[in-house]
């Protein structure tokens, strides 16, 4: 029997063979999705691009109905919430984890809205000089 490693490949110290061909640093993480990116883009290549970027990201969090997480990540919101809440990963686990509680209970049959991205701002009240 001949083993040794095939032409393209070595022989690590453990045995196991090792391919030359395949490179020894793992490839880059993709592009980052700017606004720029976004906003050349007419509006239905926009949601393609914000979904096939939201996705991957909604499915380590809630692999469970991340189809239907990514799609009300992306409705109603604008660019520029969706780049910075891509760019904040701990609050895009938030606000995942929201619409997943939100979903669970309306199937429930519970009353809730879909929390959004905006902050809401309290207004204050004048006082009326007599």
């Amino acid at each position: 029997m001949d083993f040794r490693a095939p032409p393209d490949q070595t022989q690590s110290a453990h045995g196991s063979f090792i391919s030359q061909s395949e490179p020894a640093v793992p490839a880059p993480a993709r592009k980052p999705l700017t606004i720029y990116m976004l906003e050349s883009a007419d509006l239905d290549e926009q949601i393609r691009m914000l979904y096939e970027y939201i996705f991957p990201l909604v499915e380590k969090i809630h692999p469970t109905g991340a189809k239907h997480i990514t799609r009300l990540v992306i409705e109603g919101e604008n660019n520029y919430d969706l780049v910075n809440l891509i760019a904040e990963p701990n609050r895009l686990r938030a606000h995942v984890e929201q619409i997943a509680a939100v979903l669970q209970a309306r199937e429930a049959g519970q009353d809730v809205h879909f929390p959004s991205l905006k902050k809401k701002k309290k207004r204050m009240r004048r006082k009326k000089n007599i």
